[in-house]
């Protein structure tokens, strides 16, 4: 199952060109069930010598330019981030991200 949030802003918005850790820590903010995010961010789903966190997500979608000097991508509103998980308790507690 995927679910798509769409983000809206009032002013651009500039992250590093490698923000991947930042979204990830956005998703686990917004697990509800905390407990449930803590489980998934330490433990994880176990399978022989690998863990498995049973969710992954987009890169930010939308209108963007990119500041080389900088390093960064300065995002316009509104901007879209799909989030995918075969494990539902992970998509029902993430409710408020819709």
């Amino acid at each position: 199952m995927r679910f798509i949030v769409s983000i809206d802003f009032d002013k651009s918005l500039e992250l590093p060109f490698n923000y991947n850790k930042i979204l990830q820590g956005f998703i686990y903010r917004n697990i509800m069930d905390k407990d449930l995010a803590q489980f998934i961010h330490d433990k994880g789903f176990s399978y022989e010598k690998r863990k498995y966190k049973m969710f992954t997500f987009s890169r930010l979608q939308g209108k963007f330019s990119i500041d080389s000097k900088r390093k960064k991508i300065i995002y316009q509103s509104p901007v879209e981030l799909i989030v995918s998980s075969c494990y539902d308790d992970f998509l029902l507690t993430c409710h408020c991200l819709f």
